[in-house]
């Protein structure tokens, strides 16, 4: 705790001032003076690292570190009501920092606007007991800087016909290139998803000051625990990149084709890398063994976070919609029965399409490939596991073929419907491939999915669309066979509906942190 010299009360930074505020007589100091008169910092030799309070949650084994001697009446990462062990350490100093400029009330005004949105959001999100939890939390990130200042060579090429002849030109060139990047930030927690870190970037860098730890003051910040090397190649590309685009856009560049070797003459060099923190609003949302987050820039106040969805409301509202709009189709469409049956094994195509992507998407995140930082230096291969064997993509070729020759000669005088269901099955099976089959990732990593997590998802919509395409195949005579059909598949996509809602909220929930190195109690001192 920080005392203030006039009354001996608490100091706690205060936002608007930008300085650090009595809370009892109002005295207000400067960080930078109050540090230098109480830890020497007036020193020519400054301390790598500062001694801080670490709070740690005995649930989830999340670590927040803090000067103020009160501990957090819950866990920011997990939504534990209380965080009951504390300890004296110390820490790694970071060079600069980013101070809290929206307060809590910016804060709450920008999770409205974003809930504002949010038709379908469970009731508690919305509550005002609930929304006053919001923590303040300086999260670890990484900044990097760049340069390249040198003279790079490469070659591009020009194309030109001459009658029935494409001539190719081959050019080497030559360039001076004079660039700097200041500024390159990844989030250094592995406790803090990727998406969202991203999702609230960027932080305007210029407003950045030299650390002090009186900025921590009636603050939070996450220890950290991502090493510099996770993000430096990301970083590294994302200038080169960049420059590279720059460069095509340039009026000399822009007459030739450039290749492979001037995307590798533009890697930039790293000049430094330096631990930062930047401020973050934190509201944790915890239902059962599930957990999502709402997270605002606390430098521009933009808010992001993925969040559930309550089935109850998501049927009423859809079931009031569906009245209006099944009484305007009816006035104003007609409909074939082979037709509407045709339609509906579409809707069942599409709802195998989404089962299969949301499906993947669970996959991706629970191997955690989608998180550099939680990942850090585990081989990707390693962590995939499960690998799946489809036949060769000779199966997808002959689909077609079939499908285009019924199409011209009608075979056997088998209908054209038959040959469109033909091309939907075609349609679906390539997507389930697509999805499903290792797909590259940066560095050229590969991760792998498995047949089994997509059975389930498969199951409902799939058994409407076999329906539908029986149906068509067999082309029974009355209609009222069409009809059926098109009521089961209907039927089907609905039940296919609820569970889509399910796997959503599990996609905008994560499972309760473990923090994967620091691991839960046993963490507890």
């Amino acid at each position: 705790m920080y005392e203030c010299p006039n009354c001996a009360a608490n100091l706690r930074f205060d936002i608007p001032s930008q300085k650090l505020k009595c809370e009892y007589c109002g005295t207000l100091m400067n960080p930078y003076d109050f540090q230098k008169e109480r830890d020497g910092l007036e020193t020519t030799v400054e301390e790598e690292d500062y001694e801080v309070t670490v709070f740690t949650c005995p649930q989830c084994g999340g670590e927040l570190i803090s000067n103020d001697t009160t501990a957090a009446t819950f866990c920011s990462f997990c939504g534990g009501s209380t965080i009951l062990d504390s300890r004296i350490s110390r820490k790694k100093r970071p060079k600069q920092i980013i101070p809290f400029q929206k307060t809590k009330e910016d804060c709450k005004a920008a999770y409205a606007k974003l809930m504002r949105r949010a038709f379908f959001a469970p009731s508690e999100l919305k509550d005002k007991e609930y929304i006053e939890r919001f923590l303040g939390i300086y999260m670890p990130y990484w900044v990097y800087n760049f340069e390249k200042e040198e003279r790079v060579s490469f070659t591009g090429k020009q194309k030109q016909r001459s009658g029935d002849y494409v001539i190719t030109k081959y050019y080497k060139i030559e360039s001076d290139v004079q660039s700097r990047y200041k500024g390159i930030a990844f989030d250094a927690s592995a406790s803090f998803s990727d998406d969202l870190s991203n999702a609230i970037a960027p932080y305007e860098w210029r407003e950045a000051r030299p650390f002090t730890p009186s900025f921590l003051s009636g603050f939070y910040a996450d220890a950290g625990d991502v090493e510099a090397q996770v993000y430096q190649k990301d970083a590294r590309t994302m200038v080169q990149q960049d420059m590279c685009n720059k460069m095509r856009k340039d009026a000399v560049f822009r007459r030739y084709e450039l290749g492979k070797d001037f995307v590798r003459a533009m890697a930039p060099k790293v000049m430094k890398q330096e631990r930062v923190m930047f401020p973050v609003w934190f509201l944790t949302y915890r239902k059962n063994d599930r957990v999502n987050y709402v997270v605002v820039n606390g430098q521009t106040g933009k808010a992001a976070g993925d969040i559930p969805v309550d089935k109850a409301k998501y049927l009423r509202a859809s079931f009031l919609w569906a009245i209006p709009i099944f009484v305007l189709l009816n006035l104003l469409v007609s409909m074939k029965a082979a037709t509407m049956l045709i339609f509906t094994a579409i809707l069942a195509l599409a709802a195998c399409v989404i089962s299969v992507m949301q499906t993947r998407r669970l996959r991706i995140r629970g191997l955690g490939t989608d998180d550099q930082g939680r990942m850090g230096d585990i081989k990707l291969e390693n962590a995939a596991g499960i690998h799946i064997r489809l036949p060769d993509g000779l199966l997808w070729y002959g689909l077609y073929a079939i499908a285009v020759m019924l199409a011209f000669f009608k075979v056997a005088d088998i209908n054209v419907i038959f040959t469109v269901t033909l091309l939907l099955i075609t349609i679906i099976v390539a997507s389930i491939k697509y999805h499903i089959w290792p797909v590259k990732l940066k560095e050229r990593r590969r991760h792998s999915v498995a047949w089994e997590d997509f059975k389930k998802a498969l199951v409902k919509p799939g058994l409407g669309l076999l329906a539908a395409i029986l149906v068509l195949v067999v082309n029974p005579v009355l209609d009222i066979y069409y009809y059926g059909a098109a009521l089961v598949v209907m039927g089907l996509i609905g039940w296919n509906i609820l569970d889509m809602i399910d796997r959503y909220n599990l996609l905008a929930t994560r499972e309760l942190p473990q923090f994967y190195k620091r691991g839960g109690e046993e963490n507890v001192r």
